[in-house]
């Protein structure tokens, strides 16, 4: 919807990954955009990010937060999934969504579904088998961590969500994370 033929008002999320590297207890989303290194030599594409700015949104962008999700990606560029363990440390932990200086949301990580974007496999073998697959809740769009009050990101203001105090043994694969901001975006029209 446009307004005023100046600003473009439109649902767009903004959302980002990390990558975990073994033993570790904490990440920070938000803060390496498009074309900055994931790991490796792995540069960030629209598949990871569609921050332009680290930690910011570009000039006349606002964006009206008013839902979270998590998702471990069904690929990962370190070359293996996540394993069990691994994924259950990380829900162990707790998220933290600041704006500029102060945070204006903390939760536990395992609050937060995952939007449809985890794939919840069921096996029909035995239950040491491989193909089972853990997620944050039924798989589907609508189910995010919604807030009551949406959260307003102005323009060129800092934001992140910090990942912290992984509880359990410590990460021991490489892993890739994914968070999304669910909500309104504005930006100029051309």
């Amino acid at each position: 919807m446009g307004v005023d033929d100046y600003l473009l008002v439109y649902d767009q999320p903004v959302y980002d990954t990390v990558h975990l590297a073994i033993a570790a207890t904490t990440a920070t989303f938000f803060a390496v955009p498009i074309g900055g290194i994931l790991t490796g030599a792995v540069v960030k594409s629209l598949a990871h990010t569609n921050m332009v700015q680290a930690g910011r949104l570009e000039a006349d962008h606002t964006f009206m937060v008013e839902a979270f999700s998590m998702w471990f990606p069904e690929c990962d560029e370190a070359g293996a999934l996540p394993l069990w363990a691994d994924k259950q440390a990380i829900r162990s932990g707790s998220l933290s969504f600041w704006i500029g200086d102060k945070p204006f949301s903390q939760l536990p990580a395992q609050a937060i579904p995952n939007a449809g974007f985890d794939s919840v496999l069921f096996s029909n073998i035995t239950p040491a088998a491989t193909e089972f697959q853990v997620s944050n809740g039924v798989s589907a769009f609508g189910n995010k961590h919604t807030l009551k009050y949406p959260l307003p990101i102005k323009p060129q203001q800092s934001f992140k969500v910090v990942l912290e105090n992984i509880r359990g043994t410590a990460i021991s694969a490489a892993t890739q994370l994914g968070f999304c901001l669910w909500g309104t975006h504005t930006r100029p029209a051309s």
